[in-house]
């Protein structure tokens, strides 16, 4: 019995040791604050453009133009500037790395209002959504 008590006591020690020694993991990336001056939009995408292996394949241009070169594939979550910002048929959109695109407006739709999307700043300063 007492072999056992000492096995317990021995492997509580080694635990208690290592969890000083490796801390526990930083927290991942999270919301710091509300992103002001926009909203949640869903990207509006077939079902079949949603099972393609590049997604819905869909392009966040540099300018509201289809010959502006693309910037980035648009995820599925878009950040909409408000009140809506549309030109020439182009939808005013935030781009995860920070900077501004523009999206078809055939390729927009509204966010269902009984989710909860929050355009955000994250903690790694990026916007995103908390």
């Amino acid at each position: 019995m007492a072999g056992k008590t000492l096995s317990a006591f021995v492997v509580t020690g080694l635990l208690f040791s290592a969890s000083a020694i490796f801390p526990a993991r930083a927290q991942g990336v999270r919301p710091v604050r509300p992103l002001d001056g926009y909203v949640c939009k869903k990207l509006n995408i077939t079902e079949r453009e949603a099972m393609s292996a590049n997604g819905g394949g869909v392009s966040i241009r540099t300018a509201p133009s289809t010959s502006a070169p693309p910037a980035a594939l648009a995820p599925s979550v878009l950040l909409a500037r408000s009140p809506l910002h549309v030109v020439n048929g182009f939808v005013e959109v935030l781009r995860l790395n920070g900077q501004p695109g523009w999206i078809e407006e055939s390729r927009v739709k509204p966010f269902d209002p009984t989710e909860r999307c929050v355009p955000s700043i994250m903690s790694n300063g990026r916007p995103g959504i908390g």
